[in-house]
């Protein structure tokens, strides 16, 4: 039904609704007034507007913080996943306190997967080395592969180091039988192909008065890479094995040859 201009209830009805449709749309839910209002006199709507553009303010401003917190939420994953992107993608200690020929003879082998590796400097003459974090498990597989780092062996001056104890003969002997071997397996591994090598030795404790000698016997361990050529070098390694302990001969030698994984 349409009201007529000169009605006096058009305006205030008007303004009325208008007021009721602002406060909709601004704050999502409908009108309700906590004054009495009469939609045929102005001055009656005056307070309830006023209280409807104050409530339009508080929400705007409820909404601006609201902004405002879900703005610095964001930032702060943002900075969280970054943060998490970045720790992954750092650097992880490969091996320390590692010669610095070993540390280049890993970079070089590593170098030729295209896995990036540092040499930093550590303790005592030591090296560290470090690869990206994404890249440890197939560098550590690679160098294993490889036999590197190379096995730590114990020399004689370390085995027979002075302490305040006397030894038995016994116990001289064991270390004497250790060191010697210990000495053969690390001038084995110097073999080109070799990746590592073990010798045990069997040294009898013979009477040089007895009638019957026991003789001595060599065991050798050898893993080697496949595209070498160390299996054609038995004799050689038999040889040198022999010339190493007193009394040994070459038939008691034995090489056991075993190709590592590719």
């Amino acid at each position: 039904m349409h009201r007529r201009r000169g009605d006096r209830n058009f305006l205030p009805c008007f303004i009325y609704r208008a007021i009721r449709d602002f406060h909709c749309a601004i704050s999502g839910t409908p009108l309700r007034l906590r004054v009495p209002v009469n939609k045929g006199v102005v001055g009656n709507m005056l307070p309830a507007f006023f209280h409807i553009v104050l409530s339009a303010i508080q929400y705007a401003d409820t909404l601006t913080r609201c902004k405002l917190a879900a703005a610095n939420i964001m930032r702060a994953c943002g900075a969280v996943a970054l943060a998490v992107v970045l720790a992954g993608c750092g650097t992880k200690e490969l091996y320390s306190g590692i010669s610095e020929l070993e540390a280049n003879e890993m970079i070089a082998v590593l170098s030729r997967s295209n896995i990036s590796a540092t040499k930093l400097a550590g303790t005592e003459g030591t090296f560290n080395l470090t690869v990206d974090a994404d890249k440890f498990s197939e560098a550590v597989e690679l160098l294993r592969k490889q036999g590197l780092p190379r096995d730590k062996f114990t020399g004689i001056g370390q085995v027979f180091t002075k302490t305040g104890l006397v030894s038995s003969p016994t116990e001289e002997r064991i270390r004497f039988m250790f060191a010697l071997s210990q000495g053969i397996a690390e001038t084995l591994t110097h073999i080109d192909g070799v990746i590592t090598a073990r010798v045990h030795l069997v040294l009898p404790d013979n009477n040089p008065l007895a009638d019957k000698v026991s003789p001595s016997s060599a065991a050798v361990f050898i893993k080697y890479r496949r595209s070498s050529q160390v299996e054609n070098q038995i004799p050689e390694i038999k040889k040198m094995v022999m010339n190493s302990i007193e009394g040994l001969t070459y038939e008691k030698v034995s090489v056991a040859l075993f190709p590592a994984d590719n």
